[in-house]
């Protein structure tokens, strides 16, 4: 469970990057505060699951090392990235 949860969320992750409205977007069709709600949303998931599927050992600090990862680089993010927008 603990892996194929870590793929679903990294596609997930993947998709909504390659869809922001910032320089590293491809398709630039997500404004980039839903990015960030959508990033605290999967920091959730990863600091949740390990309660709520009963990972253990690596599995667990898998989940909540990736949590505080994104929950850091979310709270380190500019909310509206004008210096990271592509211009077109």
């Amino acid at each position: 469970m603990a892996f194929w949860l870590s793929i679903v969320i990294g596609i997930a992750v993947i998709l909504v990057s390659t869809n922001t409205r910032y320089k590293y977007g491809i398709f630039h069709t997500l404004p980039y505060g839903r990015h960030l709600a959508i990033d605290l949303a999967a920091a959730t998931t990863f600091l949740v699951a390990p309660f709520v599927f009963n990972f253990e050992g690596i599995d667990q600090y898998y989940y909540l090392v990736n949590a505080a990862v994104v929950y850091l680089v979310v709270a380190l993010s500019a909310s509206e990235p004008n210096q990271f927008q592509k211009t077109s």
